[in-house]
């Protein structure tokens, strides 16, 4: 089995000469097999070895487990890595399932270790049936070609080595090594899902349907995920066309989306979602195929709530994805007139920015985004800094007559729920600037300014005297 997994780790690229790896460690078959097959391959890769290990505290023998895998440790001659986490009192915080609670501060333990120990792998002891009951239970729960992919190989720091072998194949090299293994009795526990998975519904399939389920299924997962991973890097590679970021909203482009076949829309979107809030937990199929519908066939101005607190709002040639309780927020901002500082800086804490005037004699080349200059010397003081009124008119840079501020907003294809939000600069005759969009045609920089006014927009937090 060590030269098979050997060869597995070679072709996939999963270790390199010198590497520092945390190897996860509970006592169990898999992790602790993993653990010395690693060992027995430190001196051809040079590697050093630290072993981590999680006291979940489900069980009385727990205690007994994290002495055990610090004593195999010792002997290995590996730094030792343990802590205790009370999970159960997790659960009852969280409302998680025990399974994803214990995975959830597993993982960030290791991430933790790996951190501290300046580590370049962590090794994990998934097998190849594991790999099996993974693409069957995601297949249960519904999920997509990326759950239905499975466990990678390898997925940033994290490698698992054992995806070559089988349980079986582990237990025989546990019994002719001599290793004696911890044994995780709440593994025959059928209140949780893998167990049956395991237990009873792999078993009944393998007898009366296919006796090479297991390898059916693995390969299966192997060959959806290379699909998946061309599928994705074809999406990234659509986002720097479709896809736009700001501090507060994600836009997607919908005319150019509805041009891709739909499964680039549906992993375009995805990409979006996981962009904004970090992860997918919660998006299911029926969302993001609702997400697709609103791009195709969806009327302006409709919004689609979506899990985590995102909302989805349908623009004229857009889609915007932004939280709920940021849109409430800037809806609800009235900004009554403020006075400008020119020069100098007007902080404006109800809409989060700042304006910044200067005055000059010389001409400015080239303006950065959020930038506006004006002939000085045309506009009538005060200056003031406000939020859109009813009736307010606006005459845009280049073009002839003014136009309802509400029609320019249209026009801009700006969301809906920005639109209070947005910071109108005024002089004594109205609107000279809608800040970070368009400057007015009245006090427009001419070959015969001698008096010039720059104003920049920015964020607050980005601004300090």
């Amino acid at each position: 089995m060590l030269e098979k997994i050997k060869a597995h780790i070679q072709r996939y690229e999963m270790l390199t000469k010198g590497d520092r790896v945390v190897v996860a460690c509970s006592g169990g078959p898999d992790s602790l097999a993993l653990l010395y097959i690693l060992a027995e391959l430190r001196p051809y890769y040079q590697l050093e070895i630290a072993v981590a290990h999680v006291n979940h505290m489900f069980r009385e023998e727990s205690t007994e487990e994290a002495r055990f895998v610090g004593r195999i440790a010792g002997q290995l001659g590996a730094a030792y890595y343990q802590t205790e986490i009370n999970v159960p009192e997790y659960i009852q915080k969280t409302g998680l399932s025990a399974e994803e609670a214990a995975r959830i501060v597993r993982y960030r333990f290791l991430y933790q270790v790996a951190e501290e120990w300046q580590a370049s792998k962590i090794a994990i002891g998934h097998h190849r049936d594991d790999q099996a009951e993974t693409v069957l239970l995601h297949l249960l729960r519904g999920s997509g070609t990326k759950g239905l992919g499975a466990m990678k190989r390898v997925s940033g720091l994290l490698i698992r080595p054992l995806l070559a072998v089988s349980r079986q194949e582990i237990e025989a090299f546990c019994q002719l090594t001599q290793l004696q293994p911890c044994e995780d009795m709440s593994n025959q526990n059928l209140d949780f899902l893998r167990n049956r998975i395991r237990l009873e519904l792999i078993p009944h399939l393998e007898s009366r349907y296919n006796p090479a389920l297991r390898s059916s299924l693995c390969r299966t997962a192997e060959i959806i995920s290379d699909e998946h991973d061309f599928i994705l890097q074809s999406a990234q590679k659509a986002w720097q066309s479709i896809g736009k970021e700001t501090s507060d909203y994600i836009y997607l482009n919908s005319e150019e989306l509805v041009k891709y076949h739909v499964s680039m829309q549906r992993e375009i979107f995805r990409l979006a979602i996981e962009k904004k809030q970090g992860h997918l937990k919660g998006i299911s199929f029926l969302h993001v195929e609702n997400l697709i519908e609103m791009a195709v066939r969806g009327s302006v101005g409709s919004s689609l709530p979506l899990p985590g607190g995102l909302i989805a709002q349908k623009g004229y040639s857009s889609i915007a994805l932004t939280f709920s309780r940021q849109c409430e927020s800037k809806s609800r901002v009235a900004l009554s007139e403020v006075m400008l500082n020119i020069p100098g800086s007007t902080v404006l804490t109800q809409l989060g920015i700042a304006i910044i005037a200067k005055l000059s004699d010389i001409p400015i080349e080239s303006l950065a985004l959020g930038q506006a200059l004006f002939d000085w010397n045309e506009l009538q003081e005060p200056l003031v800094v406000r939020t859109r009124q009813e009736g307010d008119r606006f005459n845009p840079l280049g073009i002839k007559g003014s136009k309802k501020l509400k029609e320019f907003f249209i026009d801009s294809k700006i969301p809906r729920c920005q639109r209070d939000s947005i910071p109108l600069v005024c002089d004594r005759q109205g609107i000279i600037w809608a800040a970070g969009y368009r400057q007015s045609e009245r006090g427009k920089v001419t070959a015969q300014t001698s008096r010039f006014l720059q104003l920049t927009l920015m964020k607050q937090e980005d601004y300090s005297d």
